[in-house]
């Protein structure tokens, strides 16, 4: 008899274990689809500011890793160029360099590049002369960046009165556990004119997802 009672207190104890409250048991950790699917809307720009919030604190490994789309670094420079020894061909002619970056920031804040570029254009008053071939810089660089390579480097527009130069780089972006499957698209463009002023911006217009 005090075996079968053992037998049936064992019963009741499997019996009641079974029915415990759904709300009792421990939260499932979120799926690495679901992750990956965030980050895929962060590149987008698509991001809501609560999946933001939600990303920032259930995985601030990863949001420091995470574009913020709506946070823009921008700035703009220009400076008279300076020839130790001016050509004949430019001696009457006014030369500046452009320069043009943009940071790309994180939604903990942090940078993960920054991009800048640069072209010197010259101009006779009348039209121009002359505009080199854009260079850039990349800098503040986060070990997430994998590579970059030169996609796009043009010059347009000398003999006009005003000419343009456009540069873009195809820069991956790779996280531990999610792999390398985003890229992003830094671009700056010049716009030098005649009369030794210039449009320049620095943007990051567009993003392509890499396949699996």
């Amino acid at each position: 008899m005090r075996t079968q009672g053992l037998v049936a207190t064992a019963t009741v104890i499997m019996l009641s274990c079974s029915f415990i409250p759904s709300s009792w048991a421990k939260p499932v950790p979120e799926e690495k689809d679901d992750i990956r699917g965030l980050i895929i809307k962060a590149f987008d720009g698509t991001m809501t500011s609560d999946e933001k919030d939600l990303l920032v604190t259930i995985h601030p490994d990863v949001s420091a890793f995470i574009p913020d789309m709506g946070r823009t670094g921008e700035g703009s420079l220009m400076a008279a160029s300076t020839f130790d020894e001016i050509p004949d061909s430019l001696a009457s002619m006014s030369c500046f360099t452009y320069t043009g970056w943009n940071t790309y920031w994180s939604l903990l804040g942090n940078s993960i590049y920054r991009f800048e570029h640069k072209a010197t254009a010259c101009s006779n008053g009348s039209v121009m002369t002359s505009h080199s071939t854009p260079t850039y810089t990349m800098s503040n660089i986060d070990p997430t960046i994998a590579n970059w390579t030169v996609v796009e480097q043009a010059v347009s527009g000398v003999n006009t009165s005003q000419s343009t130069s456009r540069i873009q780089l195809r820069v991956s972006h790779c996280i531990l556990q999610y792999g390398c499957f985003e890229h992003s698209y830094p671009t700056g463009t010049i716009v030098a004119k005649y009369n030794n002023t210039a449009d320049i911006t620095t943007t990051v217009p567009r993003r392509e997802r890499s396949q699996p």
